[in-house]
């Protein structure tokens, strides 16, 4: 057995950037990088990884709650927000068993945690004024992922199931997270170029529809979690090419949402010395305003620098 206690980061998942069952870790998205897995938080965690029947049992306590900073405003400028933490965040658990080395790499995961991403109420003052109350419900999570390799395609699946506390969504949210599923492949081709192709498609629970008042909450937290209809589809598609000698690589993405906007992204990291990279990336987000990209239109960007490090 192998424990491990302090602050970690889990990053669960085989499909590519769009992992359904990704949910103990919290990420800062107002961080610049260049690496998605950046943008990462570590949680405190108790773990514990064993040997069982050819594969590895892990058990995760995970006592404390940190929360994900999204890149835009939740609430209009100038009104308060007011975060509502989980009272009980020793109460977060995992188990995932999973296998690998073999033909076929695969993991079940079952866990009970409370959402990173907040949802926003209405929570009006004692003087009648606006505020907004940042809320972190509690919920369950049953997913399994998969990879394989086909011919000279490399093939992941990655599903999830999620059961909310409904009670605490209610006048909040007119639909909540039920399945999500992504699929995708990649291929090597001459040059040292990779294409990957990664389909995923999101099915969510009706709730009671939120009163007049709420109406624009529900709407906001609708295009935050992917609820903005009952199903939802999406997609990515990378190409990236690897310079010789190991010297870094260049990459673009295209992705979108059904009725959740579009965005094309371009990084490049280049090794100009030992232990010294060129970095750049620009970003750009499109849709109509209130989408789930689309309200990134004003976070579309263009970064370059130099890291250092090893």
């Amino acid at each position: 057995m192998r424990i491990k206690a302090g602050r970690q980061v889990f990053a669960w998942g085989r499909a590519d950037r769009l992992n359904p069952t990704d949910i103990l870790s919290a990420r800062d998205y107002r961080r610049l990088v260049v690496d998605d897995d950046d943008a990462r938080l570590g949680i405190a965690a108790v773990s514990a990884q064993m040997d069982v029947a050819d594969g590895e049992l892990s058990l995760v306590w995970a006592p404390e709650f940190r929360r994900t900073t999204l890149p835009q405003l939740v609430a209009p400028y100038g009104v308060p927000v007011y975060q509502q933490n989980p009272e009980d965040p020793e109460s977060q658990f995992a188990v995932r068993y999973e296998q690998f080395g073999q033909s076929i790499d695969w993991s079940v995961t079952y866990a009970e945690a409370f959402d990173r991403v907040p949802w926003a109420a209405r929570a009006d003052q004692p003087n009648g004024s606006l505020a907004v109350s940042l809320l972190y419900p509690r919920y369950k999570m049953f997913g399994a992922d998969m990879a394989t390799t086909i011919a000279d395609y490399g093939v992941r699946a990655e599903a999830a199931v999620y059961d909310y506390d409904k009670a605490e969504l209610v006048g909040v949210a007119a639909r909540i997270p039920r399945f999500a599923l992504a699929v995708g492949a990649d291929r090597d081709l001459p040059g040292q170029f990779n294409i990957n192709v990664q389909a995923l498609v999101r099915s969510n629970e009706a709730l009671q529809s939120p009163a007049p008042r709420l109406a624009p909450f529900a709407r906001g937290n609708g295009s935050i979690h992917y609820t903005w209809r009952d199903t939802i589809v999406g997609g990515l598609v990378r190409v990236r090419h690897a310079f010789d000698a190991d010297l870094g690589s260049v990459e673009a993405s295209v992705g979108g949402f059904s009725g959740g906007g579009n965005f094309a992204q371009m990084k490049l990291v280049y090794a100009l010395a030992d232990g010294i990279r060129l970095i750049g990336m620009a970003e750009r987000y499109g849709g109509s305003d209130g989408t789930q990209l689309g309200r990134l239109k004003d976070n579309s960007l263009f970064t370059i620098g130099i890291r250092y490090g090893y």
